[in-house]
């Protein structure tokens, strides 16, 4: 059996997980939001909008979103995130 350099399979799971991410960007109802920055309601912390991360049951996503003070990337609903302001 001959040794196949892990490069070549490093970049198929490269491939594989980019088409999945294209995917789920596709179904995000908002993928104009993606990079966006917004703060927590009116007052909170300001965050950027970094990828959605999956689908709901209900029909919310579930984003990643990154806290700009700390640098700490945390989950959070869509439906937050739409009623939360733009940062200034």
């Amino acid at each position: 059996m001959e040794c196949v350099p892990n490069s070549i399979y490093t970049a198929d799971i490269r491939a594989y997980l980019r088409g999945i991410v294209m995917q789920i960007a596709h179904s995000f109802p908002s993928p104009n939001l993606l990079g966006m920055f917004k703060t927590f309601g009116v007052f909170g912390p300001a965050y950027q909008v970094i990828k959605p991360i999956r689908e709901l049951v209900d029909g919310d996503w579930i984003v990643l979103v990154r806290v700009l003070e700390t640098g700490e990337e945390t989950e959070y609903r869509y439906s937050h995130l739409i009623n939360d302001p733009k940062a200034a």
